[in-house]
C-alpha cells in the first residue's frame, strides 16, 4: 500500500491484493482517514483482529464514494489483449 497526497486535498492509495469487496475499501479507508485525523488511535488495527472483542463485524461509517475510484484490476493467468 502506498499513498500520496495531492496539493487539492486528494490522497491516492494502491492497495493491492488477492480480493477486495467495494465496501471493503470503503470502510479501510475511512478507517485510515478516522486514524490520520486523530479520532481513532493506530492501535485499532489490531484490536479489530481481536474476534473476542469484536464478536460481529465492527460497524464504521463508509467513506464517500464519490471520489474513489477503480483505476486497475489485473487477474493471474489473463492475458491482456
Amino acid at each position: 500500500t502506498t499513498t500520496t497526497t495531492t496539493p487539492d486535498d486528494f490522497i491516492e492509495i494502491t492497495i493491492q491484493g488477492n480480493a477486495f469487496l467495494w465496501h471493503q475499501i470503503r470502510v479501510t479507508i475511512a478507517l485510515l482517514l478516522m486514524i490520520g485525523s486523530g479520532k481513532e488511535k493506530p492501535e485499532i488495527i489490531d484490536d479489530l483482529f481481536n474476534i473476542k472483542k469484536w464478536e460481529g463485524k465492527p460497524h464504521f461509517k463508509m467513506a464517500s464514494e464519490i471520489p474513489l475510484v477503480l483505476y486497475d484490476c489485473l487477474f493471474r493467468d489473463v492475458i491482456k489483449i
